[in-house]
């Protein structure tokens, strides 16, 4: 059994645990507004150059740019964003084990290379002998349009020189604060998902542009278009724009996921250490409780057994 002197020391011990998973939670509260923001501001731009891709596609009825060239697949690539940092609860985990479902759920058997963004996935691939062509470490809390513009540049490279016949990137989509989805998506070659096609990470999808863009291009196909300067030229411009966009996006999401998962965790955290704290000055105070009734007792039975000396004594004095 513990003694009261053991129990305040745990007390005191979770006390500050519970302050800082509280303050851990506060900051972490902080930034996710900001990186909220952030993907609210770049989700519109992102949607809109998904239409125009999958109008472009569908009005030139050709593959006109490299990066659009449909061939048979021999190597994929994976840009996996996950966090640098823990504390994050499950949140690289399920990005993980959705990139490991889907490359396992690929037909043919490929072989399989990753793209490392964040130090958790690395980590893992290492150890499970995933062959990692390049690493990307710190990004996601400090993301900028250049860390696209570079991850962009990289893949475009590999995949216009053929050493890759496919580019997915895995990331989680920020949906809420307690909700987090990991996504997986086609993003070369640069071609129009079917209505109706799944995208979630587990669910086959490997769609490249929005369901969205693809139903609405349908409705503006039937409508004769002009292009100046000629889609190639337009495509030459549009493409690269539209892999850095895509990525760019999913760098935010990611960081506003892991921000959110990492507040959830830490609220859970505390809570828990709170909990546990309650119980522990419950039991402390029964202990303490149960020693004054012991020493109560005692010295009742104390005084007691006085009495009963002085009055034999008495008796005896008497006699």
């Amino acid at each position: 059994m513990e003694s009261r002197l053991e129990i305040r020391r745990r007390i005191r011990g979770i006390r500050e645990i519970y302050h800082i998973t509280k303050a851990m939670k506060l900051v972490a509260a902080t930034h996710l507004k900001k990186a909220q923001e952030r993907v609210a501001q770049a989700r519109p731009y992102a949607r809109k150059i998904s239409e125009v891709m999958v109008d472009l596609h569908a009005l030139s009825r050709e593959n006109l740019h490299p990066l659009m060239e449909v061939r048979p697949v021999k190597r994929v690539l994976y840009i996996v964003i996950t966090a640098d940092k823990g504390l994050a609860g499950s949140y690289s985990q399920n990005i993980v084990h959705a990139f490991m479902e889907h490359y396992r759920s690929l037909p043919g058997n490929p072989q399989v290379a990753v793209i490392a963004v964040g130090k958790r996935g690395r980590d893992h691939f290492r150890k499970a002998g995933i062959e990692t062509v390049s690493e990307y470490i710190g990004v996601s809390h400090h993301t900028t349009f250049a860390h696209a513009v570079k991850i962009g540049g990289e893949v475009e490279e590999y995949y216009q020189n053929r050493r890759f016949d496919e580019v997915f990137i895995v990331y989680s989509r920020f949906n809420s604060v307690t909700s987090q989805q990991p996504r997986c998506f086609r993003l070369l070659p640069v071609i129009p998902i079917e209505p109706g096609a799944a995208q979630a990470c587990g669910s086959g999808g490997t769609g490249a542009v929005s369901e969205e863009g693809a139903r609405a291009a349908q409705a503006r196909t039937k409508t004769d278009w002009i292009f100046e300067p000629s889609p190639r030229e337009i495509l030459d411009f549009l493409v690269p724009r539209y892999v850095e966009t895509e990525i760019y996006r999913a760098l935010l999401e990611a960081d506003a996921g892991e921000r959110g998962a990492r507040m959830t965790s830490m609220s859970a955290a505390s809570d828990s250490a709170k909990e546990l704290m309650d119980e522990l000055i419950m039991k402390y105070h029964h202990l303490r409780q149960d020693l004054i009734t012991r020493e109560i007792t005692e010295l009742a039975g104390g005084a007691e057994l006085i009495r009963a000396d002085s009055d034999a004594k008495g008796v005896n004095g008497g006699t």
